[in-house]
């Protein structure tokens, strides 16, 4: 049964990032998964989709190895999963903001932030302003 509180996956390969983020957002009051890879993540998030306690919001590292964060997002994009992203990033691209965007999806959370930028962009997330998907229609 869903306890009432916002379940986030954050996906990070690097392990301090995963902790401290997963800190955070656990002493804010949201129940939180983790995956240090973007495979893990697709996983959980799809799955979680069949369970009484989805993943609502996807914190994630733009830049893994393997299943980036990039290829995270466009994977949940074609399986028209609909949730909001954070997209932590230490690389700001123009290229790829600008590829995200344009399909509807995320907000940016450059590296290094602190904890007020990172409760302040999940926060506006989860105010409904953007998804990983394009409306229908």
């Amino acid at each position: 049964m869903r306890e009432g509180r916002k379940h986030i996956l954050i996906a990070d390969d690097e392990e301090s990032i995963l902790l401290s983020v997963s800190l955070i957002l656990m002493k804010a009051g949201y129940r939180v998964t983790s995956a240090n890879r973007g495979e893990d993540a697709l996983r959980e998030i799809i799955e979680s989709l069949q369970s009484p306690d989805p993943v609502d919001l996807l914190v994630c590292d733009l830049v893994m190895p393997g299943l980036s964060g990039t290829g995270l997002i466009e994977k949940l994009i074609a399986a028209g999963v609909c949730i909001p992203v954070v997209a932590m990033t230490g690389v700001i691209d123009p290229a790829v903001i600008a590829s995200l965007r344009a399909k509807g999806s995320c907000t940016l959370l450059p590296k290094p932030f602190d904890r007020n930028e990172l409760l302040a962009r999940v926060a506006e997330s989860f105010a409904g302003q953007l998804k990983t998907c394009l409306p229908q229609g």
